[in-house]
C-alpha cells in the first residue's frame, strides 16, 4: 500500500512538473502565432505594426494578472497600451486555448 501511495505521489509531482513545459510548448506556439496571424503585425524582436513580442514580454512577464489580460487582448482586442498609434484588432478566430500558449509563449521572450 505504501509503494502505491509513494508512485501515485510521484507520478502526480512529475505531471505537476511536466505541466507548464507543456503549456509552453515553443513549436505549437509558434505554429499559432504564424497559423493565426499575429506575425502580419508582430515580431518577436523588432517593432513592426505592432510591439515586439520581446517588448511585450518585457512590460507584462512580472505583472500580476497580466497573462489573463493579455489573453482578453488578443481576443477581444484594445488600444491604447502602447500609445496612439498601436490597436489590436479582435481576433475572433483564436480560442482561449489557443490565445493561452502563445501568451505563454510571448512572455517567456
Amino acid at each position: 500500500m505504501y509503494k502505491s501511495i509513494c508512485f501515485i505521489g510521484g507520478a502526480v509531482a512529475g505531471l505537476a512538473l511536466l505541466a507548464p513545459a507543456l503549456a509552453a510548448d515553443p513549436g505549437r506556439a509558434m505554429f499559432l502565432t504564424d497559423m493565426r496571424g499575429c506575425l502580419e503585425c508582430h515580431a518577436i524582436g523588432s517593432k513592426s505594426a505592432g510591439p515586439s513580442f520581446s517588448a511585450i514580454a518585457a512590460r507584462y512577464r512580472y505583472q500580476t494578472g497580466a497573462r489573463d489580460m493579455l489573453v482578453d487582448k488578443v481576443r477581444f482586442g484594445g488600444t491604447k497600451h502602447w500609445g496612439e498609434r498601436f490597436n489590436m484588432w479582435p481576433q475572433v478566430v483564436v480560442t482561449e486555448e489557443e490565445a493561452s500558449v502563445m501568451v505563454e509563449w510571448i512572455l517567456q521572450q
